[in-house]
């Protein structure tokens, strides 16, 4: 009986190289290949709302990390292999998912400001991103444990608007965020 041989696993990556977020993302799943599996990895530039790229489709792929959303689950879907999410900005059915810690984000941003000196504080954020939402609850609890006064700005948007279209009404907002 021949030796068998071992196949490296082709793992696809939805992952946008446009953003700093994304790019640590992808130091990560690169770290963890390089350390701990047998992962060939395949990806290429991308923002953060593109669709599934045709060279997903066309490839022999084992599975794949990606930033899920609404307009990505059913393509994701239709590749029939594992899929990790680590964007999270919703739960989908068999879909596990890698999050950033929120609580902890907003702990080390309060920290870090209050060991600075100060003792007011504000937040500016993005109304109806999942990740904003969540990062301002947390902050407000750390800012009212700590019996400091707080404001808070965030950028309108609409519920389930793809997350660009929040963050490009940003710099328009210094006006109304200034008030």
């Amino acid at each position: 009986m021949a030796p068998r041989v071992k196949t490296r696993r082709k793992v696809a990556l939805l992952v946008e190289t446009s953003r700093s977020y994304g790019r640590d993302v992808l130091r990560g799943i690169a770290h963890f290949a390089r350390t701990r599996s047998d992962w060939s990895l395949l990806h290429r530039e991308m923002t953060i709302d593109v669709l599934l790229p045709e060279w997903m489709k066309q490839t022999a792929i084992d599975g794949v990390i990606a930033r899920v959303d609404n307009r990505t689950i059913s393509p994701l879907r239709q590749l029939g292999v594992p899929c990790v999410d680590v964007r999270c900005s919703r739960s989908f059915t068999g879909i596990p998912q890698v999050e950033t810690d929120d609580r902890i984000v907003a702990e080390r941003a309060f920290e870090h400001l209050r060991d600075c000196g100060f003792r007011r504080f504000a937040f500016c954020g993005f109304q109806f991103a999942h990740f904003s939402d969540a990062r301002i609850r947390f902050f407000r609890k750390f800012v009212k444990d700590a019996g400091c006064p707080l404001s808070v700005y965030e950028t309108p948007g609409e519920r389930n608007a793809p997350l660009l279209s929040l963050e490009e009404s940003g710099p328009t907002d210094a006006e109304a965020m200034s008030a």
